[in-house]
C-alpha cells in the first residue's frame, strides 16, 4: 500500500517538474522575442509584439489540450 502511494507521489512530482520546466521555457522564449510581428489571419491582419503572439498561441494550445483530455475521459 505504501509503495503505491510513493509511486503516485513520485508521478505527481514528475508532472509538477515537467510543468514548471515548460513554463520556464515559455517565459524565456517570451522574454527573448519582443520584436513587432505581423500576423495574417484569415479575415484580418494584426501587428503585435512577438511575445503577445506566443502567449496567445500558448493559451490556444492549452485550451485545445484540455478539450482533448476531456474528450478522452468521456470514453
Amino acid at each position: 500500500m505504501a509503495d503505491e502511494q510513493s509511486k503516485r507521489d513520485a508521478g505527481e512530482i514528475g508532472k509538477l517538474v515537467a510543468i514548471v520546466f515548460l513554463v520556464v521555457v515559455a517565459l524565456v522564449l517570451i522574454m527573448v522575442n519582443r520584436d513587432e510581428v505581423k500576423v495574417d489571419l484569415l479575415v484580418f491582419d494584426l501587428t503585435s509584439p512577438l511575445w503577445v503572439t506566443l502567449v496567445g498561441t500558448l493559451i490556444v494550445g492549452i485550451v485545445i489540450g484540455f478539450l482533448v483530455a476531456k474528450l478522452r475521459n468521456r470514453r
